[in-house]
């Protein structure tokens, strides 16, 4: 069978089918729709539960206190200047324990 004679049955069955689904559907006409002058008929909405706004109060005052307590760094200074800083290994120690403990448990 020739590639031609194929070629042009499948395209005179293609037009059939077209002509007869157009007139198997009166009055639905096909066009295409431009999605910026199609009516909008739903909206986007967003709510926040309390707890939500909790934690933005939160992250809002914690905005306002300092990163560092100045006068905790003086008190510091001024014991090392006059010799009389001591320094609690014991308690160092823990600090780091806990903090290694911390990092792997978030791990």
């Amino acid at each position: 069978m020739d590639i031609k004679q194929v070629a042009g049955q499948a395209s005179s069955q293609l037009q059939s089918d077209k002509t007869r689904d157009a007139k198997s559907s009166p009055g639905i006409e096909s066009k295409p729709v431009d999605s910026e002058q199609a009516p909008s008929s739903k909206s986007d909405t967003l709510s926040l539960s309390s707890q939500s706004n909790q934690i933005q109060n939160a992250i809002a005052s914690l905005e306002n206190v300092p990163e560092i307590r100045e006068s905790r760094v003086e008190e510091i200074r001024n014991s090392i200047a006059a010799g009389n800083f001591e320094i609690n290994a014991e308690q160092t120690a823990n600090k780091f324990a806990q903090f290694e403990l911390d990092l792997f448990q978030t791990s």
